[in-house]
């Protein structure tokens, strides 16, 4: 659970680094359901009107836990515009 909480908080720190001050980041924060088949869940949300660099950012998030899931098992999921916060 540790590792996990590390990188939802690496994820946390690059998006703080990559977008302007008229987005908010949220979290991390345990997910409702916090451990399914032994894998823990933690969720960042990024709340915004208008952010033109949350796309790069997203981006490089997904290709360096790409790398990451090979490694250790990590994985990142991005739901953009979430119809459940679950």
């Amino acid at each position: 659970m540790k590792e996990v909480l590390q990188a939802a908080s690496h994820v946390h720190q690059i998006l703080l680094q990559h977008l302007t001050d008229k987005a908010f980041v949220l979290g991390p924060s345990p997910s409702a359901l916090s451990r399914i088949n032994n894998e823990y869940r933690f969720q960042v949300l990024v709340k915004y009107k208008s952010e033109p660099a949350l796309i790069d950012a997203l981006r490089y998030l997904d290709d360096y836990y790409h790398e990451m899931f090979i490694k250790k098992k990590l994985a990142l999921k991005i739901d953009i515009n979430p119809h459940m916060m679950m």
